[in-house]
């Protein structure tokens, strides 16, 4: 019961022509589709497709992160394969910077040589 009253709410959410927050467009159209899909209701599914396939395509576009993690991308049929593995390249792409930020690669540069060569 929970699931559909959210649902409700991001419905509001995304009717609401007042809200221009893509992210927030973007975040309430990737949950309404979880919660209806959590209580198999697939009423309006159709625009509740064009919804999240356009807030998730132009985040794409815009090179930020979308609110569909790769896996549930590949689990919603109105996504493709193609965005499915754009949005796996941006997770992916974030987890690297992440841990490139917290563990820095040493520097392999080649150092000179305390030592004199002899031949």
């Amino acid at each position: 019961e929970k699931y559909s009253e959210a649902a409700i709410e991001f419905k509001a959410v995304l009717d609401d022509a007042t809200l221009t927050d893509e992210t927030s467009r973007e975040r309430a159209a990737s949950s309404l589709f979880r919660c209806k899909a959590n209580v198999c209701d697939w009423s309006g599914y159709d625009d509740d497709c064009a919804a999240l396939v356009a807030t998730v395509r132009s985040s794409l576009e815009a090179n930020q992160l979308p609110t569909v993690h790769p896996y549930e991308a590949l689990m919603w049929p109105c996504l493709s394969v193609s965005d499915a593995a754009r949005i796996g390249a941006q997770y992916g792409a974030r987890a690297l910077a992440s841990v490139n930020k917290a563990l820095p690669l040493p520097d392999l540069s080649p150092r000179p040589s305390r030592y004199k060569e002899t031949g």
